[in-house]
């Protein structure tokens, strides 16, 4: 009678080792999914504030980061260019020399053709 018994324990116990293997699992996801929204909230709050930094006065933005003015002064001056490409180029040219060294094609990865055959001109004026 007892190994009829065991017959029918024997799924029960298999999902009873499941069950707890899936409960006891989570929770070190759980943990690492909260860790990585709050390393997402704390990288947002790092770059609010570093926007924070950014004042915008009558269309010009100015940084109060120096190494950045010039490049800034000039791309201001500059129409083809609005906010969010100037951005983007700072992105990827960090200072208006390495821009000024780049090619029309290097400067068409971030902006397009007609804007950056404007800007290659413009920045071998200066």
């Amino acid at each position: 009678g007892n190994n009829n018994m065991e017959t029918i324990m024997q799924p029960f116990i298999i999902i009873y080792h499941i069950v707890s293997k899936v409960l006891s699992f989570p929770s070190k996801l759980i943990k690492k999914s909260t860790d990585s929204i709050q390393e997402k909230i704390e990288d947002k709050k790092i770059q609010e504030s570093k926007n924070k930094d950014t004042k915008l006065e009558d269309n010009t933005i100015t940084k109060t980061d120096d190494s950045n003015n010039k490049q800034e002064q000039i791309e201001n001056n500059f129409a083809g260019i609005g906010k969010k490409r100037k951005i983007e180029l700072l992105k990827k040219f960090k200072n208006i020399t390495e821009m000024k060294n780049k090619s029309i094609e290097e400067l068409e990865e971030v902006v397009p053709h007609k804007v950056a055959l404007e800007l290659y001109e413009f920045l071998k004026e200066r």
